[in-house]
């Protein structure tokens, strides 16, 4: 039986370089030192539409976040990097600026929202503003839609 993260690598890997896809994306969120105190479990869940398998660092100033190392190679250029020692896989993706990302928070597993999360002190408005980079490396085991 194949596992999740099969499925969706079959599926990016199914689709033509530079097309626009949409895709679900998890992630833990370290919070303020107060959400560590009180031991909370903080998890994002954004669905956004990406470029797959393009490569913007020809573009001055495109830095990617979670950008490779000596400790990664790619298995498939601009698109899937695995770890040297754990083999762990990356995906790599572009941002677009049409994005019509869609946010969802877990706390400790329940649903709720980024205001309730700011006025618990677990978050601060700056650590939800942050500008993402035009291109993203996320671990294929993150990927949890693929549309």
């Amino acid at each position: 039986m194949e596992t999740l993260s099969t499925l969706i690598l079959n599926k990016l890997l199914s689709k033509k370089r530079g097309t626009y896809t949409r895709i679900g994306i998890r992630s833990k969120v370290k919070g303020t030192a107060k959400a560590t105190t009180d031991n909370v479990s903080i998890t994002k869940f954004t669905q956004t539409t990406v470029r797959i398998g393009v490569n913007y660092s020809h573009i001055k100033g495109v830095v990617p976040k979670g950008r490779l190392n000596s400790w990664y190679h790619w298995e498939i250029p601009n698109l899937v990097a695995v770890h040297n020692e754990t083999e762990a896989k990356y995906i790599n993706f572009a941002t677009t600026a049409h994005s019509n990302s869609r946010v969802g928070w877990l706390l400790n597993g329940n649903a709720t929202t980024i205001d309730e999360l700011i006025g618990l002190g677990y978050l601060t408005p700056a650590m939800v503003k942050k500008k993402s980079s035009p291109v993203i490396t996320v671990a294929l085991e993150n990927i949890y839609m693929v549309k």
